[in-house]
C-alpha cells in the first residue's frame, strides 16, 4: 500500500513539475516574426482632392509589420513596420498654370526668395494599420505618425507606432492589414 502511495505522489509531483515547466511555452505568445501587409487601400481628404494638383496614382506598395515588445512595460507592445510607395510622377498638363510659375515667397528669417515650379508634389501621409485575429476580425486599429510621400518616386517609410498594444490582444494577432491616409497636399500652398 505505502509503495502504491509513493508512486500515485511521484507521478503527481511529475506532472506538476511538467506543467509547470511548460507553461510559458503552452501559454499564448506574442510573435515578434515579420508578417507581410496583405494590398494596401488608399485613403485621400478632402483637402488633398480639391487642392488644385490632382494627385498622381499610386502605383505600387507594399511591406511588413511585426509586433515589437515595449522594453519598459513587458506586457505593452508596439507595431513596428516597414513600407515602400511608388507614386507616379505628376503629369504637369493637369497641373493648373499657377503652379506652373516661379513664385516668391519670405522665408522664416525674413528674406524675399524666388521659388520655381517643380515636377514633384509633396504629400503628408499617415499609415492605418488594422490588427485582425485568425477569423479576421478587428482587433484594434493603430495610426502611425506622419510621413511625407513624393511623387515621380519609390519612398520608403521604417518606423515604430506609439500606440500601445496590450499583450492579450498582441497574442491573439494573426494579420495586419493597412492604408495609406494621404491628408495633406504640401506643395499645394
Amino acid at each position: 500500500m505505502r509503495g502504491k502511495f509513493i508512486s500515485w505522489l511521484v507521478l503527481i509531483y511529475a506532472a506538476v513539475l511538467t506543467v509547470w515547466v511548460a507553461y510559458p511555452y503552452l501559454a499564448a505568445s506574442v510573435s515578434g516574426q515579420w508578417r507581410t501587409l496583405g494590398s494596401i487601400g488608399q485613403l485621400y481628404s478632402d483637402e488633398v482632392m480639391f487642392s488644385g494638383i490632382a494627385p498622381p496614382d499610386i502605383k505600387s506598395a507594399t511591406g511588413r509589420a511585426k509586433l515589437v515588445p515595449d522594453m519598459r512595460k513587458p506586457s505593452i507592445f508596439h507595431l513596428g513596420y516597414g513600407i515602400q510607395v511608388e507614386m507616379a510622377p505628376l503629369d504637369l498638363k493637369t497641373v493648373p498654370e499657377k503652379y506652373r510659375k516661379d513664385f516668391t515667397r519670405v522665408d522664416a528669417v525674413g528674406r524675399t526668395v524666388t521659388l520655381h515650379p517643380s515636377d514633384q508634389v509633396y504629400y503628408e501621409v499617415n499609415f492605418e494599420f488594422q490588427l485582425l485575429d485568425k477569423d479576421g476580425f478587428v482587433l484594434t486599429a493603430v495610426t502611425g505618425p506622419p510621413e511625407e510621400l513624393i511623387s515621380g518616386r519609390l519612398s520608403k517609410f521604417q518606423s515604430l507606432v506609439g500606440a500601445d498594444i496590450p499583450e492579450y490582444i498582441a497574442a491573439s494577432v494573426r494579420s495586419v492589414t493597412a492604408s495609406i491616409s494621404v491628408s495633406k497636399c504640401l506643395s499645394c500652398s
